[in-house]
């Protein structure tokens, strides 16, 4: 990131960050505030009005004014939610529960937990998959021992994915067969997410990776 912010300072361009996923989730001041890096513009959504329709760009002084009336520069933003009194108000309140952080840090335990526990369970199960976290996101890969790939974020674990792709689809299956639903590769968790939730969540786990081995034993799939 920091190479990305002298390249744009050098070259007198726009250094942008989506944080649509990351913002609120990681930090209270997303990533940038993690990395100690200012964008010129942030892109923001998701949780940004409590799970209402809504999202916010923002930036610094300079870039937004081009959005005021008399600039010869306008620029149009036209929206079906800009200033809904609904989704301003949920975001305002959304807003304040997230802005000390102790959300974000219950979050990344239970998430600590939650994947530490799951993979406990893969290895007793003996099958080829473990999880990751990044914050309160956990991601799944599956036959990453047997490919060398290592359990972090790269670029060869979104190749497995891809690779892999057909067995990420009954994992989900057996999954919702259990209860799950859940993106193929991966989750997230929230404050509804309680500790009796989790628990639970890691038996059905179990049981979805249990007959993903007996269904994929030709494969080399066990570990």
């Amino acid at each position: 990131m920091l190479e990305l912010r002298n390249i744009t300072q050098r070259y007198d361009t726009l250094l942008i960050f989506d944080e649509v996923m990351s913002g609120f989730r990681y930090a209270p001041g997303g990533v940038q505030q993690l990395s100690s890096i200012m964008p010129d513009i942030t892109t923001l959504s998701k949780v940004l009005c409590g799970g209402l329709p809504g999202g916010a760009i923002a930036g610094s002084q300079m870039i937004m004014s081009c959005f005021e009336a008399g600039n010869n520069t306008k620029v149009l933003h036209t929206g079906t939610f800009n200033g809904n009194p609904l989704s301003a108000s949920a975001g305002l309140t959304t807003l304040a529960i997230v802005a000390d952080g102790t959300i974000q840090e219950t979050l990344n335990k239970n998430t600590v937990m939650f994947v530490n526990t799951v993979n406990e369970k893969a290895k007793q199960v003996g099958i080829d998959v473990q999880l990751f976290h990044q914050s309160s996101i956990f991601h799944i890969l599956i036959g990453a021992q047997k490919e060398g790939v290592d359990i972090s974020p790269s670029e060869d674990a979104f190749w497995i994915t891809q690779k892999n792709a057909a067995i990420y689809n009954e994992l989900k299956v057996l999954l919702t067969q259990h209860g799950i639903d859940m993106h193929k590769s991966h989750g997230w968790l929230s404050t509804c997410h309680t500790y009796d939730i989790l628990e639970d969540a890691v038996d059905k786990f179990h049981m979805a990776f249990v007959k993903l081995l007996n269904q994929n034993r030709a494969m080399g799939l066990a570990d």
